[in-house]
């Protein structure tokens, strides 16, 4: 869990783009793998130490993501000042033109 933690932290501050190249990989071998396997009653899926691994990268690339993003949002990335407040009632003004002529 240790070394989980020390990944997550350092693969953290790559890029958006770097994950999610290293996702793309990580689920091809996944596919490759669930597709040329062969298993059977006494043999599953989570048996298989290349899907399990393949999974727990999954899994750090996912926290890691998270992470990622909290470092990038410490400034606002958008200006919500000069947007109209909402009516909380907005789905009951809606009219329905399209179908009116059916």
């Amino acid at each position: 869990v240790t070394s989980h933690v020390a990944l997550v932290k350092s693969w953290s501050h790559h890029s958006a783009e770097r994950l999610k190249s290293m996702l793309e990989n990580l689920q091809q071998i996944l596919s490759l793998r669930v597709y040329t396997g062969t298993f059977t009653r006494d043999h599953l899926m989570n048996d298989d130490e290349t899907i399990s691994s393949c999974t727990t990268v999954i899994r750090i690339i996912y926290y890691a993501s998270l992470l990622g993003g909290v470092h990038y949002t410490k400034q606002p990335v958008w200006d919500t000042s000069e947007l109209p407040l909402l009516d909380t009632d907005n789905f009951s003004s809606i009219e329905m033109v399209g179908n009116a002529s059916r």
